[in-house]
């Protein structure tokens, strides 16, 4: 674990280390488990280190804002709630996308260009996968 030897007290994961950042922590919060991909890693006292992902609530709470204009934070119901998202990629951050608009409520299908990381998306998913056929 490479992080170990460094005094960083909480790092931050981008692109394209979200998923690979994951083997790097001791432990996980669930929705970090759930996602499988990190941004933000926390040292504890005891020097070891915990994944969360963060991404979800501020991918989602824009989305939101976007629909559902001002106040859509105080709504009883989110207005992600029966709408369908489609979610391009299957990398870190679609993951967390896709988890947030289900948690949601919404219907959830993801389009990636190969068929390959769709598998590791599809339990986010509401509505079929769609790969190119080549």
């Amino acid at each position: 674990m490479p992080l170990l030897c460094c005094n960083l007290t909480c790092p931050s994961c981008s692109l394209p280390f979200k998923v690979d950042a994951v083997h790097c922590c001791h432990e996980h919060d669930a929705v970090a488990k759930s996602i499988g991909a990190i941004n933000t890693i926390v040292r504890k006292s005891d020097g070891k280190l915990v994944g969360y992902n963060t991404d979800y609530i501020g991918a989602i709470s824009a989305i939101e804002d976007g629909i559902g204009g001002l106040g859509s934070k105080d709504a009883a119901m989110s207005p992600l709630s029966g709408r369908l998202i489609v979610v391009v990629g299957a990398g870190g951050a679609a993951k967390a996308i896709a988890y947030g608009a289900k948690k949601k409520g919404a219907r959830v299908v993801v389009a990636n260009r190969t068929y390959g990381f769709l598998t590791s998306i599809q339990l986010y998913c509401t509505e079929q996968l769609v790969a190119p056929m080549f």
